[in-house]
């Protein structure tokens, strides 16, 4: 069964990039990509709940979607996304890098604190106070990394 829905997931992933071919990557194309796949996937399993082969079931909701032509016509005319390169510049790349690497340093710092003062005796709620330090790193690189995710998927 998981093989099936793999198979279909590409196609319909194919069926969607044949569609969309010659418009420009945009992320408004990423996301109409993403709610039409979501919206023929849902038709998809409304008929094979009916008894309709999978073939016969993408064939029938193809179909019922209708002519996504002028859609596509309408992309085309908006091109590629303008914000992008500005969004996800060489500086932002910059920023997420330093942001990871201060991160990891502001965990660190955290926790050697926090081994410190253990073993200088101190008590527990001076012990735990820099765990703020943890919280914030991890926070900055949480941060970081969904950013450097964000540009790989996005970026084409």
């Amino acid at each position: 069964m998981q093989k099936n829905k793999k198979a279909l997931d590409e196609k319909i992933e194919r069926y969607f990039n044949d569609l969309f071919a010659g418009v420009g990557q945009s992320q408004q194309l990423f996301d109409l990509k993403e709610e039409l796949s979501t919206n023929l996937k849902e038709k998809i399993a409304d008929y094979q709940s009916r008894g309709l082969a999978d073939e016969q079931a993408f064939k029938e909701a193809v179909i019922s979607m209708g002519d996504l032509s002028g859609l596509v016509e309408d992309l085309r005319q908006l091109g590629p996304d303008t914000a992008k390169p500005s969004v996800y510049s060489p500086m932002a790349n910059r920023l997420s890098i330093a942001g990871t690497i201060v991160g990891v340093l502001l965990i660190l710092f955290g926790g050697f604190t926090i081994l410190m003062l253990y073993f200088m005796g101190l008590s527990s709620v001076n012990v735990v106070v820099p765990g703020i330090f943890i919280v914030a790193g991890g926070a900055l690189l949480t941060y970081s990394l969904l950013t450097r995710k964000t540009h790989k998927k996005y970026d084409e």
